[in-house]
């Protein structure tokens, strides 16, 4: 069996032009002597703590090099990195693109929307280049190709599994702030970091004082409010003196100035631009704290307040997606939104007969979301499909890790050094514990995914009868609870609407399902063009189941 990857140069190395020239011209010189089609995949993870638990990435590396050599590609670089894909311009995911298009290589490989991207740029992007530069995205997990042939419902059809990632993700993520605002009712700051001077006690759940770091906390904060050594002074004196910050590195004055000036450590903490007060036992009182801040000449924090509520104020209005757009009376009572380095002013009642007339455009009917919705049932079967798979992976990497400190218990009873078994088995705890978070995160319920998808549609076909129907102050609650923002565009409007509703309420989506009948069409005219099976024939399975 011929190795399909060719990885003769180091990944430091690809990074130069010259060496990715030469690269990539011999990758495709070996493609055409073995016959295959020369191809890039793209691995990602979305933290280091992700890659580093894990076996995500070779996984991810191993099943793309599988899926080539069922169908005669020849990956001659795999793009592997940590990256979120919620943010834009990502650098590896871009570089990867911009290389397919410089050196002619037309297909890229993914494991599925999710390592594509999360936002509103990538997947478009794809999108485009797929009709611009012939590009063909391959999702394995999907067993889909998209290209500038594929159809329609195709097209949607990977929209929609777009959608679906950013909902478990958004899932997740609502689930997570749940639990802290729960935690910060009960005087529990929701803090993701550690402070210093304190560990959180899981069984008490709360946080307490670190008896091994207590004393130099107290130690920092006499020294610094009882005599008249600056913070630059202060941060020479504890490094001189052995002191190490949280990270074990030498103290900062920026780390410094962080822990004289938070207000957790006189009992408070700040969630939501709120001061709340906290459960845990704080080291100086509030008074204390409050003379140290002026000392440093800083002004106690809390919720910030404003002059004037204006209805599409804190850049929601930008002027082509570069300059916002600040809200201003004249006149005593008319409302304009202006922008000084533009030179450009809009007055509120021409930005609302903009948007009367962009809505009135959004229609559904009742057969429409019907179509919608069964499209996104077969988006969530091939999901499921694949979510099962990761789960059985997940449990049995967690039952070999179990079976193995049953094994070390039995070496510790046989008298081998309870030391060194005892890390181990804190490592397999460690292991066993981040994969139980995976598995929990796959647990989703499909049906609960499904009414929650109906009532998403439901809100959209709603949405322009009542927004027809609303007062000026209720149409901008609206589109604040649905759009991210809005584009003025000269004498236009375009409004980008946030995740999932921008999957759904485009153009393309609309014309496309302006009669479920044009989609059966699309459906039935593929069947009788497709005779024989290709990687792409599970998309109609879907549609048709």
């Amino acid at each position: 069996m011929k190795v399909l990857v060719n990885r003769n140069i180091s990944e430091q190395n690809i990074m130069n032009e010259s060496h990715t020239a030469a690269f990539i011209l011999k990758g495709k010189e070996d493609a055409l002597k073995l016959g295959k089609v020369p191809c890039f995949s793209y691995d990602r993870v979305s933290s280091k703590k992700q890659g580093e638990k894990g076996s995500s990435l070779d996984d991810q590396s191993d099943r793309a090099r599988v899926y080539a050599l069922k169908n005669d590609l020849y990956i001659i670089h795999t793009f592997s990195c940590v990256e979120s894909a919620f943010r834009e311009g990502r650098k590896n995911f871009n570089q990867m693109l911009d290389k397919a298009i410089q050196y002619e290589i037309k297909d890229v490989i993914f494991k599925n929307t999710d390592r594509l991207g999360r936002n509103d740029y990538d997947w478009p992007r794809c999108k485009r280049l797929a009709k611009t530069h012939g590009l063909r995205v391959h999702l394995y997990e999907l067993n889909m190709v998209y290209s500038e042939r594929s159809t329609a419902e195709e097209e949607m059809i990977l929209d929609q599994s777009s959608s679906l990632a950013v909902y478990w993700s958004n899932k997740i993520s609502k689930s997570v702030t749940a639990a802290y605002e729960h935690s910060a009712r009960n005087g529990v700051a929701p803090f993701n970091n550690r402070m210093y001077g304190y560990i959180y006690d899981k069984y008490n759940k709360c946080y307490v004082k670190d008896p091994h770091t207590r004393n130099v906390v107290e130690y920092i904060y006499d020294l610094f409010d009882n005599s008249r050594i600056s913070i630059h002074e202060l941060v020479v004196h504890i490094n001189e003196r052995g002191y190490r910050s949280i990270t074990g590195n030498k103290w900062a004055v920026s780390t410094l100035h962080r822990l004289l000036s938070n207000p957790f450590y006189s009992g408070k903490f700040i969630r939501n631009g709120k001061i709340l007060n906290g459960v845990h036992e704080p080291y100086i009182s509030p008074k204390h704290f409050e003379r140290r801040l002026k000392k440093m000449g800083m002004k106690y924090m809390g919720a910030r307040k404003r002059d004037a509520d204006f209805l599409f104020a804190h850049a929601f209005l930008i002027y082509k997606k570069k300059l916002t757009l600040t809200g201003e009376i004249k006149k005593g009572k008319y409302i304009y939104y202006s922008n000084h380095v533009a030179k450009v002013t809009y007055k509120e009642e021409w930005i609302f007969e903009r948007l009367n007339e962009t809505i009135s455009k959004i229609n559904f009917t009742e057969d429409q979301m019907n179509g919608l919705l069964a499209m996104f049932r077969g988006a969530i079967r091939i999901r499921d499909r694949s979510h099962l798979r990761d789960t059985r992976d997940i449990s049995k990497q967690i039952n070999n890790l179990e079976r193995e400190n049953d094994q070390l218990v039995d070496r510790l009873l046989q008298g081998f050094d309870p030391t060194t078994i005892q890390k181990r088995m804190e490592e397999n705890r460690k292991k066993i514990e981040h994969l139980e978070s995976d598995r929990q995160k796959l647990r989703i319920n499909k049906e609960d995914f499904i009414l929650d998808t109906g009532k998403l549609l439901s809100e959209i076909r709603e949405f322009p009868v009542a927004y027809s129907f609303a007062q000026p102050e209720e149409k901008a609650q609206l589109l604040r609870a649905m759009a991210d923002h809005i584009d003025v565009l000269g004498e236009s409007i375009d409004i980008v609407w946030k995740e999932p509703y921008n999957h759904i309420i485009n153009e393309n989506i609309m014309q496309i399902t302006r009669t479920i009948k044009q989609v059966r069409k699309y459906t039935v005219m593929r069947a009788r063009r497709d005779s024989s099976p290709r990687p792409a024939d599970s998309k109609s399975d879907a549609l048709s189941s």
